[in-house]
């Protein structure tokens, strides 16, 4: 049974004048500085981390974060992985889905760069189908550098949350007959719109967009089931242009239509 998922797996040159990221994924990256020196910012904590030679940060799922050169020239690899159900307890605190970032403890052994190191040659010969041989090696180097690097403690920085999801949807629930648009939101919290999205992604993890849609689907369900509102005031106040719109977006959704719903989930007399 494999522990992990390999994602692309990378070892480059970065120059002063080439920026690392910005980025945020869905799995961990394990992101490690060879040669050189690099910041790295993440914009929901508003913290840098200075990453020197031999020192190295896992980045969570769903964590904004971008950076550059300090030095002259620095050499980073990064692998990116998922954790698969079922890992053994030392690994459960991966499944957590938590944002934020962990440093490798400057304690580390020092045979852990040259562990990280074997394996990123081994993701790079095997990048597609390595052999099950191949895998567990993998597997038991990152777990090595994972457990004995202090990667799986709780010193876990968070990102701080900026954006609370009540004032939000508050906020989004007032203006849904006007299709609320994200540079909207954007400036009533006093972010520009492409900061306002990437914090929002770090700190809930689903695009803003999303969320939007979200809230409006939630009223949606609200209205048919506790409420008598024909269908066309329930498609007009929810900013949809028609009757067929809302039935359209709604079945997409959900499978089947408003009014299949409401019969289902009425809780009125």
């Amino acid at each position: 049974m494999s522990f992990y998922a390999f994602h692309r797996a990378g070892y480059g040159r970065f120059d002063r004048d080439h920026p690392i990221g910005p980025a945020s994924w869905p799995h961990h990256d394990l992101l490690v500085v060879h040669q050189g020196k690099i910041l790295l910012r993440f914009p929901a904590t508003d913290h840098d981390l200075e990453l020197d030679a031999h020192e190295g940060v896992l980045i969570w799922p769903y964590t904004a974060f971008s950076g550059y050169v300090i030095s002259h020239h620095a050499r980073v690899s990064i692998q990116h992985f998922t954790v698969c159900p079922g890992v053994p307890s030392p690994l459960a605190p991966l499944l957590a889905q938590r944002q934020g970032w962990t440093p490798l403890d400057p304690a580390y052994p020092h045979h852990l760069i040259r562990d990280i190191e074997l394996s990123l040659a081994c993701s790079c010969s095997f990048p597609s189908a390595p052999s099950p041989r191949a895998q567990l090696e993998r597997e038991a180097r990152l777990t090595v550098v994972l457990t004995q690097g202090g990667l799986l403690t709780t010193n876990l920085t968070h990102p701080r949350q900026r954006l609370p999801l009540p004032p939000l949807t508050a906020w989004i629930q007032d203006r849904l007959a006007g299709l609320p648009r994200v540079s909207e939101l954007a400036e009533a919290f006093d972010l520009s719109t492409s900061r306002f999205r990437t914090v929002f992604l770090a700190e809930h993890g689903v695009p803003v967009g999303e969320f939007i849609r979200s809230v409006r689907d939630t009223e949606a369900r609200r209205l048919l089931s506790e409420t008598y509102e024909p269908m066309k005031a329930i498609a007009a106040g929810l900013g949809f242009s028609d009757v067929v719109a809302f039935h359209r977006a709604f079945k997409s959704r959900h499978g089947q239509t408003p009014a299949a719903y409401r019969r289902e989930h009425r809780i009125l007399a």
